[in-house]
């Protein structure tokens, strides 16, 4: 699919939302799941669409990070009630890059991509 064809999915909201995003930096990737939506979307590099106002433990220091809306590269379909459950997108995104073969065999997540 195209960028164009992914901001067409239905169930899928992109660029802006005002809803909660979980985020996951993995893999080389930026996987997003927004509250309510049937896909995960896969985006190249470490991006953030805002401004990171509270940080706990900051993982994205000496990365590149790519600010503001960026290109969809993939979706992954998943089921919306789960958004908030940080093990199902891990799990979501391993899977993904898994098919990719963008992980060790064996692997069970973690940050990689440094």
């Amino acid at each position: 699919m195209s960028p164009r064809d992914y901001a067409k999915l239905d169930g899928l909201s992109w660029p802006d939302t005002a809803k909660p995003v979980s985020l996951l930096h993995e893999y080389g990737h930026t996987f997003r799941w927004v509250r309510g939506d049937r896909f995960i979307s896969v985006h190249r590099g470490t991006c953030v669409e805002g401004r990171r106002v509270l940080i706990v433990r900051d993982t994205l220091a000496g990365r590149r990070v790519l600010e503001g809306p960026q290109p969809v590269a993939d979706v992954i379909p998943v089921h919306p009630d789960k958004w908030l459950d940080p093990h199902a997108l891990r799990r979501n995104s391993h899977r993904w890059a898994q098919a990719r073969r963008l992980c060790q065999p064996g692997h069970r997540g973690g940050d990689h991509d440094r």
